[in-house]
Order: C-alpha cells, then structure tokens, then sequence
C-alpha cells in the first residue's frame, strides 16, 4: 500500500547548513516543531554513511509519524523503508528508481518547466518539487521561477507540486492563491538556531496562506475600511491592518539592520529614517562589502550616483542576495541615464527584488526594460516623473508579477501591488517633493520593514508612514527645511496604531 503522506511543511536537510551537531538532532527538533515531511540530501556521503544516517532518521521520523523521502539514493530507500525517493534532472531516472523501490513508494521529481512535468508525470513520478522563488545558496544554478510560470506548470499535471527554493517565512505568503501542494524549505529551517521554533513558525505562516484568498478583493472591487464597497460583505483590509502593526512592532522591537548601497546625495537622509522608524543602517559602495552583507535580513539597492565601480558592485550584489534568498528593495532611479545604469537594471532582472521602490515613470522603464510590456516611452525626465501613477499600473502589476514581490510607486496617489492585489495610499504633503532623496529614504524603510514582513505588507506600511509623517509634519512647518525636520520627527513618533489605522483603499489588479 502506498503510504499517505503530508506536504504541508517538508523539511530538505543539508548538513553543511545545519545548527545542531548531528542531523538527528536537526531532524527531532523538525518534528517537534510540526514539520509533515523529511528529505535526507546527502550528496557528499558515501552509501554505507547516508545508509546509516538514513536509519537513524526514520527512527525519528517513524517515532513522530512523519513521511521521510531520501534524495537520489533509490537502494537506500529500499533497504530502510523510506517512504520515498525525490531524484533531479540529472538523477536516477524514475522508472529505473521504481524497479528499485516497487509500486508502493512515492517518488518524486524537480521540474522547472512544462516539458519536465509532463514527462515526469508520464514516467510515473507522485509529487514534483517545482520552483524556486528565489535562487538559493543551495543551488545557485538553479534559476528562479515567477508565479505565473508555476502556475502553468502546476495546471500542467495533476500530481501535487511543491514548491522548493527561497521559501521562508517573508515568501510563503507570496503564494497565496496559487494551488501549491506543500513546501520544501531546506535553510529557514535547518540552518536556524531553534529549528523547532522556527517549523512552528512556518506552520502558522502556511496556516494563515492556506485559508484562502478570503482576503483578497477581486476585480473591480474597491475596498475601504474593511468592507467590499460592490456588496458590502467583509473583506481583506482588517487582515493587512493586523499585519502592517504586528510589522511595525517588531521593526521597533528588533531594531533590525538592513544594508544599504545608496544614492551618494542622500546617504545621510536614507540613514536617519531608517533609525527613525525602529531600524538600523549601514551604507556601503565596494562589491565584496556588498556581497558580505547580502546576508543581512534585508538591503536597499538605489541607482542613483553611480560610480565604475558600481559595474562590479551592483551584479556582485544582486547575485548574493539571490543565492542567500534576501528579500532586497530596487530603486531604479534615474533609469534611461547612461548605459551602465541600464546594464545594472539587467543584471537585477533575473535576481529579482522583492520589492521595486520607484515613481510612476522609472516603473513604466523598468517594465519595457525587462521586456515586460509594450508601448509608448516613458516620461522619465533625470530623477522626475512625467507619467501618473494610474499611468503605471499595468507596469507595476507586470514587474511585480515577473519577481513574485512588491511594487511601490510614489505619487499623489500612491501604488503598492503584489500582481494580485492593488493598495492606493493618499496623503502625504507637496513639500516632500521639495527635499532631495524623499523617494530614496522611502526606499530605505522598506527595506527595514521587508526584515519583518513579507513585501506587500513591508511596501504599503512603508508608503503609509510616509503620508502619514508627511500629514503630520505639514501641520506644524511650511517651508522644506523645517518640513524635513519635522518630517524626520514624525516617522519616528508614529505608533503601529498609527500606522495601522492611516486609510487606504483595496482593490484587484
């Protein structure tokens, strides 16, 4: 009888990441922490080593009730009585793994495109691991996938796929409303100091996605103060609040550190509302400091003031916080200025920011830049924006769609969308566009936030402090230098409730 198995939460192992001294160890506190599916990987173990660990493993796995998978190792499998095997592309290819193992053992597959989930499925494999979100340091060969590229496998095949690479606690929630079986998680969990707390935590994570999309207001539906305004029946809004506070009180709470490589012309400013709202800054500009710190929870990106070196440190960068699974912000500041600036846009595309920081225009650019949509050129004129917001919609939604993350652009209106939902934010004060670097700083806090919430959420709350800042600051000083100060102020006095309760209105893109 084939066994029943659970990919709600499936742990990879890796032992060169692991905590614990032993991977039985990293394996027990797994499953006291709720994990519902182990993968020994044990690529640099002779067979009679990973056959020994293997054993151990399922004692513990067996003693918990939890499926364990070994990877590539058909024999191993067999001998111990796992309850399956996972192979690659390059692997044991599955009808040989299932004269190994028999009829009744899962078997499953990585695929990264169409073509090899259908063929998988076709050869006999149960499951297929599909992704990543991220590149990972794991497997840094591996490319990334978008949504929209899961998706179609996924409606491919009618086997379960989980989905393996990047997943942790800020990009799980990206999944929301994509029909994901499970997910393989290899570093959020086994590389943590308490993995037990950190599976907990992921549990409560999935838990939340798996509820629905109940929160999600469909198209043409506009949302405002939690209710749907086409027929009044109770939406996402009250949700995303509850989620922009608890962000905002563990930013204050942790005082978290996120990088930043920045406009020279506004370090200073980018620094200050970082510490401002709860965070810590650190600018750097040379590639190896970026590649070191690209381990950080989070960094900001911004073009601006770009010297040669920037040639080296930008790709270095942006490399390293992909294969770390980094959430990091883009801002593409001053895109269309020279050629290496465009050269350095490329080179983000496929390392794909979790959230893009930008005004109506950039985002417009950036989209025809990746080659994301068509049409007419964009208004960018230097640093400024010509274009609306509602100009750059269909531009964010694709641009967010393309990286899995956020897009924030910055108008009279702001924009903030996941590819599936739509926030508007309006506030703010006229004398912000009088201060040089508004837009910079903005990109800084999000990144503070993006150390504590997934990118949607760490987006909308970063454009909602800034209104609601500027509101404040606009009451009690007129002219820009005084604003600034006072703006500075604000963003550190506004509470989570603050922050919460500042009005937006929802929609579907």
């Amino acid at each position: 009888m084939r066994p029943m198995v659970d990919y709600t939460l499936y742990l990879v192992t890796d032992q060169d990441l692991m905590t614990t001294e032993t991977l039985e160890a990293a394996v027990r506190q797994a499953c006291e922490g709720g994990v519902t599916l182990v993968q020994i990987r044990e690529k640099k173990a002779s067979h009679e080593d990973f056959l020994a660990v293997a054993k151990r493993c399922k004692a513990i796995t067996d003693e918990f009730g939890v499926g364990l998978i070994i990877n590539d190792d058909a024999a191993v499998a067999a001998e111990i009585g796992a309850a399956g095997v996972h192979v690659g592309q390059d692997d044991t290819p599955v009808p040989e793994v299932r004269a190994l193992v028999g009829p009744d053992a899962i078997i499953g597959v990585s695929a990264h495109n169409v073509q090899e989930a259908r063929r998988a499925q076709e050869e006999g494999a149960d499951y297929l691991g599909i992704g990543g979100i991220t590149t990972t340091a794991t497997k840094p060969e591996a490319a990334a996938l978008s949504m929209g590229e899961m998706d179609e496998i996924m409606a491919a095949v009618d086997i379960p796929c989980v989905v393996i690479g990047g997943v942790n606690a800020q990009t799980i929630p990206l999944c929301k409303g994509h029909a994901f079986a499970g997910y393989a998680v290899v570093s959020a969990i086994i590389a943590q100091d308490d993995i037990a707390a950190a599976a907990r935590g992921l549990r409560q994570v999935i838990a939340q996605v798996q509820e629905g999309a109940d929160g999600v207001a469909m198209e043409g539906d506009v949302v405002e103060g939690g209710a749907c305004a086409a027929d009044g029946a109770p939406e996402g809004v009250a949700e995303l609040r509850d989620q922009i506070a608890a962000c905002v009180t563990a930013v204050k709470e942790t005082n978290p550190m996120a990088p930043s490589i920045t406009n020279f012309v506004t370090i200073d400013y980018v620094a200050n509302a970082q510490l401002a709202v709860g965070g810590s800054a650190a600018m750097v500009y040379l590639p190896d400091e970026g590649e070191m710190l690209a381990g950080s929870p989070s960094m900001y990106l911004n073009m601006g003031t770009l010297m040669p070196v920037y040639e080296q440190t930008i790709p270095r960068t942006v490399k390293a916080l992909a294969a770390a699974g980094t959430p990091w912000v883009l801002d593409p500041v001053g895109i269309g200025i020279g050629s290496l600036r465009s050269e350095l846009l490329m080179a983000a595309k496929d390392c794909k920011p979790g959230i893009i920081r930008c005004n109506a225009s950039e985002a417009i650019a950036l989209a025809q830049l990746w080659g994301l949509t068509t049409g007419e050129e964009s208004g960018v004129r230097g640093v400024d924006s010509t274009d609306s917001v509602s100009d750059a919609r269909d531009a964010a939604i694709a641009l967010a769609r393309h990286t899995g993350g956020a897009v924030a652009i910055s108008g009279d209106e702001d924009l903030i969308t996941d590819g599936q939902r739509v926030a508007l934010v309006k506030g703010g004060n006229p004398l912000l566009t009088c201060i040089t670097g508004s837009g910079c700083s903005l990109g800084g806090v999000a990144a503070i936030y993006a150390t504590c919430g997934e990118p949607f959420i760490a987006a909308l709350t970063a454009s909602i402090v800034y209104d609601l800042a500027a509101d404040r600051a606009g009451e009690v000083a007129d002219a820009p230098g005084s604003f600034k100060v006072a703006f500075l102020d604000e963003l550190y006095r506004a509470t989570a409730e603050d922050i919460a309760g500042y009005p937006f209105t929802l929609q579907g893109a």
